[in-house]
C-alpha cells in the first residue's frame, strides 16, 4: 500500500477532474486524523472483515486495512476505483469492488454467516437495505 497524504489526494483528484458529486453522495476524507478516529472507534482486529461502502480515494480504507484482517472496499465511481487500484495495488487484505451495494449484495460480498459491524455514517438508503436483510443488525 502506498502512503496517503492530503496533498497527494487533492492533487490526484484535481488531475482526474474529480470533485465531490452531490448526486453520488460523495464526500472525500482528506484530513488524516478523521479516518484514524473512525477506524479506531470501529474496534476491528485481524479476525474481522470490514465492508466499506463508498471507498472514495481510500483514506478510510487504509486506516481500516491497518487493523482488520480483510477490507472489502466498494466504489461506484470508476475514476476513483482507478485511484484505489493505484494506492492498494495487490494489498492482500484489501479487496476492491466496482459497483453499488445494497443489503443482499452486502451479504454476498461478506459471505453467509459473517458478522458485519458498521461504525460510520451510512446513507439512509443503504442503512434501510441492511436493516431489512437477515443477519444484519444496526
Amino acid at each position: 500500500m502506498n502512503q496517503l497524504r492530503t496533498g497527494d489526494i487533492i492533487e490526484r483528484l484535481a488531475d482526474l477532474g474529480v470533485s465531490p458529486t452531490k448526486g453520488m453522495g460523495q464526500n472525500f476524507l482528506v484530513a488524516p486524523q478523521i479516518p484514524e478516529r473512525i477506524a479506531a472507534g470501529a474496534e476491528v482486529g485481524p479476525q474481522d472483515t470490514v465492508l466499506e461502502v463508498g471507498a472514495g480515494v481510500g483514506t478510510l480504507t487504509a486506516a481500516l486495512a491497518a487493523r482488520a484482517g480483510r477490507v472489502i472496499a466498494v466504489e461506484t465511481d470508476g475514476q476513483l476505483l482507478d485511484v484505489l487500484r493505484d494506492v492498494f495495488g495487490t494489498a492482500p487484505t484489501v479487496e476492491l469492488v466496482h459497483g453499488v451495494v445494497d443489503g443482499p449484495v452486502a451479504g454476498e460480498l461478506l459471505g453467509v454467516g459473517e458478522y458485519l459491524g458498521v461504525a460510520c455514517g451510512l446513507a439512509a438508503e443503504f442503512a434501510a437495505c441492511l436493516a431489512g436483510c437477515s443477519g444484519f443488525a444496526l
